[in-house]
């Protein structure tokens, strides 16, 4: 039988507003916006769907990654993500190796 680690890694976060403006283009915000309630809508939704998957990733004894933490935690935040909000810039993926090296270095000791 193969042994191995198996590693979660929790979402990204992402910026309600400046993925809002991305989703809407060529769609109508105001009913986008209705229909969610509120633009930040899309962080909680996201925030509970990572909360959900780090649970089960304990549960299952699997390796955690929270790197949604570290880019949080971060003051040049805004700076990490692309201007579409969603995805990790040139810098956010770098914070996104650093972290994942930080983290999986013990597992490969």
């Amino acid at each position: 039988a193969l042994a191995g680690t198996v590693a979660v890694c929790s979402l990204m976060p992402l910026d309600p507003q400046k993925f809002m403006d991305y989703i809407s283009r060529g769609n109508s915000y105001a009913h986008i916006l209705h229909w969610l309630g509120d633009v930040s809508m899309l962080l909680r939704w996201q925030q509970l769907y990572s909360d959900s998957a780090m649970d089960v990733a304990r549960e299952e004894g699997c390796l955690v990654v929270d790197a949604r933490r570290e880019f949080m935690a971060r003051h040049d935040f805004n700076e990490l993500l692309c201007p579409d909000g969603i995805h990790p810039s040139a810098k956010g993926h770098r914070l996104f190796r650093d972290v994942l090296c930080r983290k999986l270095a013990p597992a490969f000791a």
